[in-house]
């Protein structure tokens, strides 16, 4: 329209491009519950990603392990999905396999 300033185009990555999950955070594998509705003073209510369960810390600590014994730096959970791993070489040959 006459009048009117063009409208400016935005720098948003379009959803099609975007990491999946939505804006690219990621979810730690034992993290704070939010609500601590309930939870008795002195206490503190984490989440474990691994087992779907929670459990209640000391106030003040931070857990290293869930009770199930899922840790914060396990690669096999906290590692990236789908990356392939390097073939394994052998004395014989470059691991492709028997000739």
């Amino acid at each position: 329209m006459e009048g009117e300033e063009p409208a400016t185009p935005t720098t948003e990555t379009p959803k099609a491009e975007r990491p999946a999950g939505g804006k690219g955070r990621t979810r730690k594998l034992i993290y704070k519950l939010p609500n601590q509705q309930g939870v008795a003073e002195g206490n503190t209510k984490f989440f474990c990603t691994a087992c779907m369960k929670g459990f209640l810390v000391d106030t003040g600590g931070t857990p290293q392990v869930c009770p199930q014994g899922h840790r914060i730096d396990d690669p096999e959970l906290t590692g990236t999905v789908g990356t392939p791993e390097p073939a394994a070489k052998t004395e014989e040959g470059d691991g492709a396999g028997p000739a």
